[in-house]
């Protein structure tokens, strides 16, 4: 049994967790999730428009919970694409440095030469790696956290709209339906009485 979020005329969104009381935004606050959330529309219209009504405010409600995770995943998936960039630069940087050092050894300059032209580029090569392994091992750290944006943090729809026919038996018509056994009844009893 759920708990009333929002009720206007024949549309209701109901918690089905109602423990966590409050909207669906305070109450992934409190219990470290969003709870499910069931919107019910009743109308006299057709299934198709009913289905379409209940999968609107859905997609609504889910936009609006969404505010969150949607800049989360925005500045996660700009991160990643930065480090994706700046590994392919210091992987550029990595393999002319040692395309340098090899062309270095194998030229016909003295050992102190050779020595002295490799200095610069093995510091390069030595900043170089340290920085791509740095990189590397942030970028799949970056991309755990932006799948479980997708499929943990964020409101998702679980199941589509399915109307359903339900009887024309409502509060009103049963209240109508019950004054009118009574009265009968009533007046039954008044004349078995005389």
């Amino acid at each position: 049994m759920g708990v009333p979020l929002l009720s206007c005329g024949h549309v209701s969104v109901i918690a089905s967790n109602p423990s966590a009381g409050g909207t669906a935004g305070s109450a992934s606050k409190t219990t470290g999730g969003s709870p499910t959330i069931s919107i019910t529309v009743e109308g006299p219209w057709p299934r198709r428009r009913v289905e379409a009504a209940a999968e609107s405010l859905a997609k609504s409600l889910i936009g609006f919970e969404n505010r969150y995770s949607d800049i989360k995943r925005k500045q996660l998936t700009t991160r990643i694409a930065a480090e994706q960039s700046e590994l392919t630069r210091l992987q550029g940087m990595i393999d002319r440095a040692n395309a340098a050092l090899q062309k270095i050894d194998s030229s016909s300059l003295s050992s102190i030469d050779k020595a002295t032209a490799s200095a610069s580029w093995g510091e390069i090569l030595a900043t170089s790696t340290q920085q791509y392994g740095d990189v590397s091992a942030q970028l799949p750290a970056d991309q755990i956290a932006l799948a479980a944006v997708d499929s943990i943090e964020s409101a998702q729809m679980i199941n589509n709209a399915q109307g359903r026919q339900v009887t024309a038996i409502k509060r009103k018509s049963s209240l109508v339906v019950a004054a009118f056994i009574g009265f009968i009844v009533g007046v039954g009893l008044a004349l078995a009485w005389d």
